[in-house]
């Protein structure tokens, strides 16, 4: 497997495209300017079976990272006027993707808030304002950013449109405990200062160390380098302490107690 050049190497996939070429290539952004904080936002579709588990594993996370905005909407509606602020800096959807047919003109995400299924198309995604921070956006579902030979797709050239930094999907159907495990271990990294291609890389790698090599359905649209411009810290929260032995001493007739304590190791 490490043959493969997606275990070997950083591996970028330019996001740019235009219809005409007389249009003007749209920028590549090196970096998400979250300005020493940092507004994420999420939409999920409930009736995936790891929705919950996933979410209390991203809560955790952010916890551990002291993330103070992290919003999440899972009604079409709602999630369409948080997507609408310019000043978010990174976008994580957790649903389903469905492909245009005979009743639709357009793909869609589709999202579930426990009452109904909601659909965002990609065009509804091209809305004023521009993100002003250049957000790096995760569709975690199947098939998010598949192409054909002629055409990547709409929801790539959307977000791109709309000064999107870069954007991480699949281009085949994936499992949920796969998706759940890439996006967990993507976000630690790239919100920590890793740069997109390494931390995609790192978690291929990763799976691959556990006899996976499925992290090669994930593919970047974005400048390798790609990195939060002030990345969060790991808060140190000390082991717990464990008590191996208490006493009581008489000191000028001050009785003392005195408890043991020793940090358990690792």
């Amino acid at each position: 497997p490490l043959h493969f050049w997606g275990f070997r190497n950083q591996i970028e996939v330019p996001p740019h495209s235009v219809d005409d070429p007389s249009e003007p290539v749209p920028p590549q952004f090196r970096e998400v300017s979250n300005n020493g904080s940092a507004r994420l936002v999420s939409g999920f579709h409930q009736e995936l079976k790891r929705e919950k588990v996933h979410w209390n594993d991203l809560e955790a996370l952010r916890g551990v990272l002291g993330i103070p905005t992290w919003q999440r909407e899972d009604q079409r509606d709602r999630l369409l006027a948080l997507l609408k602020s310019s000043d978010i800096d990174l976008v994580y959807l957790f649903c389903h993707t469905r492909e245009k047919g005979p009743a639709s003109s357009d793909h869609f995400l589709e999202f579930y808030d426990g009452h109904a299924i909601g659909q965002i198309s990609s065009s509804q995604l091209d809305t004023t304002p521009e993100w002003d921070h250049h957000p790096f956006v995760i569709l975690n579902g199947c098939q998010t950013v598949g192409f054909t030979s002629t055409a990547v797709t709409p929801f790539l050239k959307t977000l791109v449109r709309r000064k999107a930094s870069g954007v991480l999907g699949t281009e085949v159907p994936v499992w949920e405990q796969l998706a759940s495990e890439v996006a967990l271990r993507f976000l630690e990294e790239f919100l920590t200062g890793t740069t997109a291609g390494e931390a995609l890389l790192k978690i291929r790698r990763m799976l691959l160390a556990k006899l996976n090599p499925l992290g090669l359905l994930y593919t970047l649209y974005a400048y390798a380098g790609l990195k939060m411009q002030t990345p969060f810290s790991r808060v140190k929260v000390p082991p717990p302490r464990i008590e191996v032995g208490s006493d009581e001493i008489d000191i000028g007739g001050v009785k003392l107690k005195v408890r043991v304590e020793a940090a358990p190791k690792g």
